[in-house]
């Protein structure tokens, strides 16, 4: 039906003087600016926590919204629906993550959920495909999951790293359209609503957020090496300061 690639502001914004790197953050509000209108202020006064994450650590929460509010509105555009079978490229980023999550939750027992990652994660999904011993990518879904296979091909394919390749080579094995699907490109983003209901289903334990590492604010460039290396599973988190 359709595959989606999923492309990254923050490369765009390295060209763009002055640089202010990331999306994410949590912590405690110490102060607003004087320009700051009294409904935020109400609902931000000095020692609130941000995004509400009660006793949630903060490391997770910080790892929360632009990934979960990314996801959630591919799987909203998509129109996943129960039965779908579905491949998550980039399973353990943050996005794919996330997205593995909402799409199960989905899906239900009568769907499929395949990630592409280095990483086993058999236990959030119904299959794993190991990139690191698959190359080229596109070789074990042809072989899988083509049209006259047993497991039948994906209804819909979540691209989090954006691998031209798988999608090249996607007629064999995603679902053709009744009708051609144009291609659309679409800037998505978080939301104050979006974040509000990603970060109620954090609090509800409905999604998790897997950090995969915490680094104090004096390894901040050896935090971004391991983030730039594209082979981490989870969230790089920086420790500002204690809060």
């Amino acid at each position: 039906m359709r595959m989606i690639m999923s492309y990254y502001l923050t490369i765009l914004l390295q060209k763009i003087p002055p640089t202010i790197p990331e999306f994410d953050f949590s912590g405690i509000v110490v102060a607003l600016s004087v320009n700051a209108k009294p409904a935020l202020r109400a609902e931000f006064p000095p020692g609130a926590p941000v995004l509400g994450m009660n006793d949630r650590i903060f490391e997770a929460a910080s790892g929360l919204a632009a990934v979960a509010c990314t996801a959630m509105n591919l799987v909203t555009r998509t129109r996943v629906k129960k039965g779908d079978r579905v491949l998550v490229n980039g399973g353990s980023s943050g996005t794919g993550l996330m997205t593995i999550q909402l799409v199960k939750d989905i899906v239900g027992v009568t769907g499929r959920v395949v990630a592409v990652c280095s990483v086993n994660s058999e236990a959030a999904v119904k299959g794993v495909i190991h990139y690191t011993t698959h190359d080229p990518l596109h070789s074990h879904p042809v072989t899988h999951h083509s049209h006259d296979s047993a497991n039948g091909p994906f209804d819909l394919i979540f691209d989090t790293i954006s691998v031209q390749d798988l999608y090249t080579h996607s007629a064999a094995y995603l679902v053709r359209s009744i009708s051609s699907l144009p291609q659309t490109f679409l800037c998505i983003g978080p939301s104050k609503h979006r974040i509000e209901k990603v970060s109620k289903f954090f609090e509800e334990g409905k999604l998790g957020v897997v950090v995969g590492s915490v680094w104090e604010m004096d390894g901040v460039m050896k935090a971004y090496e391991r983030s730039m290396t594209r082979h981490t599973k989870g969230k790089v988190i920086v420790k500002i300061q204690e809060v």
